[in-house]
């Protein structure tokens, strides 16, 4: 034994836009995760998809709190480490 705990796989993560959050099986990939973004917010629909970005909460240091851009190529990795109910925001530039 190795000590460390096996995580189930998530499958439910929760995306945050504006006042609103829904939660979405995980994508894939990141441009299907994007695809899920505008199917999910109407108002994201006709925003090209090159002004989305996806983002989620971290914290820095011992308890400061920012958003971190998850970068299309992290976006395996994310998935990797993510919790059930993870909320990933969208942001419309």
């Amino acid at each position: 034994m190795s000590g460390y705990a096996v995580r189930p796989p998530v499958n439910m993560i929760t995306y945050s836009y504006g006042s609103r959050m829904v939660f979405v099986a995980p994508a894939e990939s990141y441009d299907k995760a994007v695809d899920l973004a505008q199917e999910s917010f109407p108002e994201l629909r006709d925003v090209d998809r090159d002004q989305i970005c996806l983002e989620t909460r971290v914290i820095v240091g011992q308890s400061e709190r920012k958003q971190a851009q998850i970068g299309r190529t992290a976006w395996p990795a994310f998935l990797a480490m993510l919790v059930q109910f993870e909320i990933v925001d969208g942001v419309g530039m």
